[in-house]
């Protein structure tokens, strides 16, 4: 399991469409921070905007842990593994989804699950 902690609320949105298990798989968790994201109009990488841990060998689950609120596009175009969140996340949630799980213990923004075909 990987686990993604925000280190900061952001006051703009958090592009965060390299967040599904699917990109995970195979990655070490450097590699993994070094995936691209972006705040607002600034390019990042998932390591600027997150504390990365991982608990285990297997990368299909992910736990994101906190205030994700402007955490967009997680899971877009998933086809398995699963994505818990401890919190909130944002718009667009699991959005063309074509397999796995999203589990939500907080809210999430509009538009979650749009479009998903499976899941």
């Amino acid at each position: 399991m990987v686990t993604l902690k925000p280190k900061f609320v952001s006051k703009y949105p958090i592009e965060g469409r390299s967040i599904t298990p699917d990109n995970f798989a195979g990655k070490t968790i450097k590699e993994i921070s070094e995936l691209e994201a972006w705040e607002g109009n600034r390019k990042l990488t998932l390591g600027d905007l997150f504390e990365i841990t991982d608990d285990a060998d297997s990368k299909d689950i992910i736990k994101i842990i906190g205030d994700a609120s402007k955490v967009r596009n997680v899971g877009l175009k998933m086809t398995s593994g699963k994505i818990v969140v401890e919190g909130d996340i944002g718009w667009h949630l699991g959005e063309m989804m074509k397999g796995g799980s999203i589990l939500v213990t907080g809210n999430s923004g509009s538009w979650a699950g749009s479009q998903m075909i499976d899941g």
